[in-house]
Order: C-alpha cells, then structure tokens, then sequence
C-alpha cells in the first residue's frame, strides 16, 4: 500500500520539482507588479512587498546596491571566517535618505569604517536598511533575506513607517505575521521558489481587479500601519528571531528635530505632514514618541541593549543634524554622530542601557 501511495505521488513531485527549478533558473519568481508601491525608488517584492529598484543610480554613474538589494559594498552571503558581523535593520534613515537625496555614508558604512581603522579586526556591518520599512519588514527579513547570515549583533531602527497610516492596496492585515501553525509551514516555504510566485500572480490578480481605496482620510479614520501594541508584538519578535541566530540584539529609539532647541522648519517640512495625513507637527511628535517608549519597554522588558539616539541627538543639539526641510532624515553629521554612538555601545560605553 505504501509503495502505490510513493509511485502515485512520484508524478506529482517531479513535476513540483520542475517547476521550482525552473522558476529559480529564469528568476520569475522574485519580480512582481503592484499598486501599492510604484516609484521611482521601489519596485513589487513578492514576499515584503517593496524593495528598492536594483538599478537605481542614487549619485551620477554610482551603483551602490549589492547583489542582495541592499545598500552595503558586502554580499549578504556566509559570513567570512573569523570575521564579526553586524546587521542593521531599518528604514530610509538606515538606507541613508535625505529630502529627495541620499547622504554619501550611511551610519552602517561609516560604523564599519571605525571599527576597521581603530581595532584593526576584521568587522563587517551590513546595511539592511530599506526605505518604506516597519518592523513587519524587519520580521520578515530576518525570515527570509537575512536568515543564514549569523551575525554577532543586530541592531533594531523602525518607527516612523510604522506609524505611518496605511495606503491604497493595504488593509488592516497587510503587516501581519501568519499566526502558529501556519507560521512554521510558511518558514519552510519561504525557502522556495513557488511560494514567491505564488504571492507574485496574487498581486498581479490585485492589481487589475482589486479595488482602490481613497487615501483622502480625515483624522477620525486615520490608523497606523502598525499599532503600538503591534510594534511591541513585533519588536519582541525580532529580538526572538535574533537570538535564534545567536545575535546579540541592541534596539534604538528614533530621534527627529523637533524636540531639538532652536530647530526652525522650512516650508518645505510640510511634505512629512502630507505624507502622514497628519495637520501639525506637534500631532506627529505625539504620535511618534509612544513608539520610542515602547522601545525602552521592551528591552528593559527582554534585558537587551538599548541605544537611546533621542538622548543623544538632544545632547549634541548645537551640531547640524537636521536640515529645515527634512525634521526626520539626519544629516551627514548626524549619521556619523550615530555610527560614533554604536561604536562607543560596543566598546562599553554607558550609551548602551
């Protein structure tokens, strides 16, 4: 009786198993089309649903992507023997954003650049920051992107997208984990290629036949993305996820210009306010800071390091760490005050909680 079961199942694996290598083989499964994020910046990703264009030239004639998608000069691949390894999970302030720019060195690159010049070891940070990002995506990058990659420390920067209403094509389960059992089928399955293709023609599906939502909200009917008991939820989870991997896991409040003395917004400031649905700044500062504490509960909660950047970035108020048009995106100057900040938490610095 087995043995028929085996032989009427055999058809049935060989041709799964034909379909999976030709879908690795032609890469038809990792490319997608959706509403929800067309820009100049981002294309579809089948599995978190955005991920930045591959070709896109953030200076002239300068490529900065690696093979992976991220903006790092290391491959996302087995870590090098005897080499320390640090991730860095974030948004478009990891990635290195500014107004409509970018900074020429990211925290992450800049951090590598001490730990390589003043220990003389062989220290490698990758870059994970994505522009659009919230700690969803941080989950499942580590489930699937960044899974195999053992690294020593994991640090942890989300918020703002986080608090950031939902958009056309997104309802309230689009940042959702599956819940267990579901969770552990899907693990195996974000290991194949059909999967993603499947995910792939049901966006494609969407795109033609679902509908469009009117994002004019007024402030009765604006919802975050992820609630502040969802980014509690979430932020556990990647400390769960990363001390799976054997990572230490340091978390990192989001600091901003507004509480900083003497910032003035430019006019141009206003595009944050439009982008968030929001009438004032002081609204988004009452938004944002909860999740800042969330931040410090959940490692005091978890006993993991905190690098309270909101702290820091007060106490180094007089430096240009912001620019009047952008109150949310740091300056050069401020990536490298934060890469200084990293550093110092892993020589033992007390910026480490």
């Amino acid at each position: 009786m087995i043995k028929r079961i085996a032989f009427s199942l055999l058809p049935s694996l060989v041709l799964i198993a034909a379909v999976e290598l030709t879908l690795r083989l032609t890469g038809a499964y990792d490319s997608c089309d959706s509403p929800v994020n067309r820009s100049r910046l981002l294309i579809c990703d089948p599995i978190l649903m955005f991920r930045v264009k591959p070709d896109f030239m953030f200076f002239p004639d300068t490529a900065v992507l690696n093979d992976s998608g991220f903006r790092s000069p290391h491959r996302f691949g087995p870590k090098p023997p005897g080499t320390y390894r640090i991730i860095t999970l974030g948004d478009s302030c990891t990635f290195g954003s500014i107004g409509a720019g970018f900074v020429s060195e990211p925290y992450p690159q800049r951090l590598e650049q001490l730990f390589v010049s003043r220990r003389n070891e062989r220290f490698e940070v990758l870059n994970a920051g994505v522009p659009g990002y919230n700690s969803w995506h941080g989950i499942m990058l580590l489930r699937t992107k960044l899974r195999d990659l053992e690294p020593d420390i994991i640090t942890v920067r989300y918020g703002w997208n986080d608090h950031w209403p939902l958009r056309e094509g997104q309802g309230p389960d689009t940042f959702r984990e599956l819940d267990e059992p579901w969770r552990l089928v899907q693990d195996v399955l974000l290991r194949t290629a059909i999967y993603p293709y499947s995910q792939r023609l049901g966006l494609s599906m969407w795109s033609f036949v679902g509908p469009r939502r009117d994002n004019s909200m007024n402030a009765a009917q604006w919802a975050p993305a992820i609630s502040l008991k969802e980014y509690e939820h979430n932020l556990k989870r990647i400390v769960e996820l990363a001390h799976r991997q054997g990572a230490t896991v340091w978390l990192q409040t989001v600091p901003h210009a507004f509480l900083l003395p003497g910032y003035r917004p430019d006019p141009a400031a206003i595009a944050v306010l439009w982008a968030n649905q929001l009438d004032s700044f002081e609204t988004l500062v009452a938004l944002h800071e909860p999740y800042n504490e969330v931040v410090r509960k959940v490692g005091t909660e978890l006993g993991v390091g905190v690098i309270d950047l909101e702290v820091t970035f007060h106490a180094h108020a007089s430096e240009r760490l912001y620019e009047g048009y952008d109150p949310v995106h740091s300056t050069q100057i401020g990536h490298f005050l934060e890469a200084e900040t990293l550093y110092r938490a892993f020589m033992g610095d007390k910026a480490l909680g």
